[in-house]
């Protein structure tokens, strides 16, 4: 019984330290990230907590979808939209 309270005791003494550890960090990676211009600003909040590797799929992938099913008014615009969507 003992041993759960200094348990309990322990979690409710460490808990916030967390809590308040999380927007620092936060606010950190913020700082040192730029949002590409290419991310849908659907995918901007929490963009920046992400890895890197995460954050250069989502700037790929939105580009792809931001040209996917767009038709090509001609053909420089069709080797366009293909260049874009290889990437």
């Amino acid at each position: 019984m003992r041993a759960r309270r200094a348990l309990a005791l322990a979690v409710l003494l460490i808990l916030p330290g967390l809590a308040a550890a999380t927007p620092a960090a936060a606010a950190q990676a913020k700082a040192g990230c730029l949002i590409p211009a290419e991310v849908d600003p659907e995918h901007h909040a929490g963009f920046c907590a992400l890895p890197q590797e995460i954050r250069a799929f989502v700037a790929r992938q939105d580009v792809c979808s931001h040209f996917a099913g767009e038709e090509a008014d001609d053909a420089a615009r069709r080797r366009e939209l293909e260049k874009a969507m290889a990437k």
